[in-house]
């Protein structure tokens, strides 16, 4: 064998690492853009390494800034990682922001963490439950 082969031989191999790695993460990159919010492939590579369910956080982050919330990803992914239940937490943060309830994501973050259930939960006496904590 050649060292032109060899040569020939690793670019192939890592042509297709390459191409394996861009198509694990294209699909989620393309679907935060095409939403209006794009998300870094660093980001997404990321979530990747600390095995953090990358289409959930996509998902939850789309809908959070679909319905005008103001979170990031890394919220999102601290949340996963401390056992939340991040999907709940955003839909109670839209519902909140519906009722005209002034939660911050921290607060619902807190209270899912604790084991309410902050989906169905009355949002008003789990902020006064929660605010009382912090006084």
């Amino acid at each position: 064998m050649t060292p032109l082969h060899v040569i020939v031989m690793l670019a192939i191999i890592m042509a297709t690492i390459v191409f394996f790695i861009i198509t694990r993460f294209f699909g989620l990159w393309v679907r935060a853009f095409t939403a209006g919010f794009p998300i870094p492939f660093k980001d997404l590579i990321g979530m990747n390494l600390r095995r953090v369910p990358m289409g959930m956080i996509v998902d939850a982050y789309i809908m959070a800034k679909m319905a005008g919330l103001d979170v990031r990803t890394e919220f999102l992914e601290v949340h996963y990682l401390a056992g939340g239940n991040v999907p709940a937490v955003v839909k109670a943060l839209i519902r909140a922001r519906q009722q005209g309830i002034d939660v911050s994501p921290a607060l619902v973050a807190g209270a899912d963490l604790e084991g309410h259930d902050v989906e169905t939960a009355d949002l008003q006496e789990i902020a006064k439950a929660m605010r009382g904590k912090e006084g």
